[in-house]
């Protein structure tokens, strides 16, 4: 019952999610329209006032803001574009409550037809009231042409003017473009203009956004979302208080079972970490034990080395003797092997004829020395059925680097051994890394 409460309250607020994401997509829209009907200054602009000769008209059409410059190289940057003036310089509009903004703008002339727009923010620490030009440039520049209608623009992919920043010393913190507090536009020729006429037809300039920022309404469908969380949980913790009781009453009665189960899973975890056949270690019995001398080589650089032992043609032995006379043999190696270790070290059976013998607080040359013991040892024994028994032995120390790396340089030293002939101890150095 509970579970088809959850799914019920679940699938609900799902389609909730969905519908309120849909008709915020739909809706919640705000704008600012900005053409040549609207009740704002108009004013054209030019590199007069930097001493250069270039000349604009500006008139204000049906058709749109139409800008028509001569462009003069007299100045070494010459430049023609018109300003809106939206507010007083210190009283502007907020222009960050907005997404993007959308030009429907055409250039007519030779040469580069790339056009900039400003969008002038004004703010306390680096603007002078008295001066326009103290005003943040927001900028972006594109080419209007390459586009058959109106282009949109993220406000995000706003820069401010590297040469604003560097004319007015800007502080490193004030560098981000800000639209807070906007009280002028501009529409401006394009870098790489030519001299001749040219003209800038503007019909529209539209910002666009939400009502409700996407950051506050989604923060609001989580917050459904966690009250509805909160109130499931409430409610499930009042029934497992119920629940609580009648559990506890069956915990009393399983405790004595445990106890009387504890004793024989501890038979069976240590069956489950032995070699049934020799008493050794299996892989899994040795993996928690060499994790943690693994962990005291990195932690207080203690010695650690192994020695990888594999019977020399094992296979022969069952071949011609026998597989009960395998196991024998098996059996007595790893009882050698035992009598000649210290209590701290680990004999693993890691599979078939192969062994790794764990030495803790052992040194690399010590290691080889008890696996030439146990060679020797080996040659001069009795074993089962007459049979003559050699072994071969890598042996190396750990270095920093990761157990696999470890133990697979051991077995390397084992395969040279092998390969010089068997019945022989090779010892490869940790890691240079270590």
């Amino acid at each position: 019952m509970q579970s088809k409460s959850l799914s019920t309250g679940l699938l609900l607020l799902v389609l909730f999610s969905v519908i309120s994401l849909f008709a915020y997509q739909h809706s919640f829209n705000t704008s600012l329209v900005i053409n040549a009907e609207s009740d704002y200054a108009f004013k054209p602009i030019t590199d007069e006032s930097q001493g250069g000769k270039t000349t604009a008209t500006l008139t204000l059409t049906p058709q749109g803001i139409v800008l028509e410059c001569n462009i003069v190289k007299a100045y070494a940057w010459p430049f023609c574009e018109f300003a809106i003036k939206l507010s007083e310089i210190s009283e502007g509009i907020d222009i960050s409550k907005y997404d993007t903004v959308t030009l429907d703008a055409r250039y007519e002339g030779e040469g580069s037809q790339r056009i900039r727009f400003y969008i002038r923010n004004f703010h306390p620490t680096y603007t002078d009231i008295h001066n326009d030009a103290t005003l943040k440039v927001n900028e972006v520049e594109y080419e209007p042409n390459l586009y058959s209608s109106e282009v949109t623009i993220p406000l995000k992919n706003f820069q401010v003017a590297s040469w604003w920043i560097s004319e007015l010393n800007i502080p490193l913190e004030h560098f981000a473009p800000d639209f807070t507090n906007v009280s002028v536009l501009e529409i401006a020729t394009g870098s790489l203009i030519s001299e001749g006429p040219v003209k800038i037809v503007v019909e529209e300039i539209r910002f666009d956004g939400k009502l409700i920022p996407e950051t506050v309404f989604l923060t609001g469908i989580i917050g459904v979302w966690i009250a509805f969380a909160i109130i499931y949980l409430l409610s499930d913790l009042k029934r497992l208080r119920v629940d609580l009781s009648s559990t506890r009453q069956k915990a009393i009665e399983l405790e004595s079972l445990t106890e009387a189960l504890k004793l024989e899973s501890k038979k069976f975890e240590t069956m489950a970490k032995r070699d049934p056949l020799t008493g050794a270690r299996n892989r899994a019995g040795i993996r928690d034990s060499l994790f943690e001398q693994v962990q005291l080589v990195y932690l207080q650089q203690t010695p650690l080395s192994i020695v990888f032992m594999d019977l020399d043609h094992f296979k022969q032995i069952n071949d011609v003797h026998g597989h009960d006379v395998g196991d024998e043999v098996l059996k007595v190696f790893a009882g050698l092997v035992t009598g000649l270790t210290r209590q701290g070290d680990s004999l693993v059976r890691w599979g078939g004829e192969e062994f790794l013998l764990v030495c803790p607080n052992t040194e690399l040359d010590q290691a080889s020395q008890l696996a030439e013991k146990i060679r020797s040892l080996l040659e001069v024994s009795q074993w089962p059925d007459g049979v003559k028994v050699t072994c071969s032995f890598g042996v190396t120390q750990m270095g920093q680097e990761s157990t696999g790396e470890f133990i697979a340089r051991a077995d390397e030293a084992l395969y040279k051994a092998k390969s010089k002939g068997r019945n022989r101890v090779v010892s490869f150095h940790s890691n240079p890394k270590g």
